[in-house]
């Protein structure tokens, strides 16, 4: 004959299951999330990379002719790398929260494990 089943050790287990489940479920959602910043870091990238190339087109020379309409395509265009740079930075700040998060549940799960 089996031992009775004692009820709030099986809810206590079902609890545990439904939270690492939980767990799980948070950890795969922020993975995808620092997908996405990947993907935004490298369209950004693919943007600074033209501007440079642009940049490095467009003479220094104050001399040159045409000069005032270099200049200020050049002020536009630094202005606009420097967006860029600014929101880059923000990009890669938000992706190490996102991974100390990950790293923070997943230190959670294998605690919970071993219990």
């Amino acid at each position: 004959m089996k031992p009775p089943i004692d009820e709030t050790e099986t809810e206590t287990e079902t609890e545990r299951l439904f939270e690492k489940n939980e767990q799980k479920k948070i950890i795969e959602k922020l993975k995808s999330e620092g997908k996405a910043i990947e993907k935004a870091q490298q369209q950004l990238n693919e943007e600074l990379k033209k501007i440079n190339s642009e940049l490095s087109k467009i003479s220094k020379n104050k001399n040159d002719s045409c000069s005032l309409e270099k200049l200020e395509t050049r002020e536009l265009l630094t202005k606009q790398k420097q967006e860029l740079d600014k929101e880059k930075q923000s990009l890669n700040n938000k992706r190490m929260i996102i991974d100390k998060h990950i790293h923070n549940y997943k230190i959670i799960l294998n605690k919970k494990k071993k219990h």
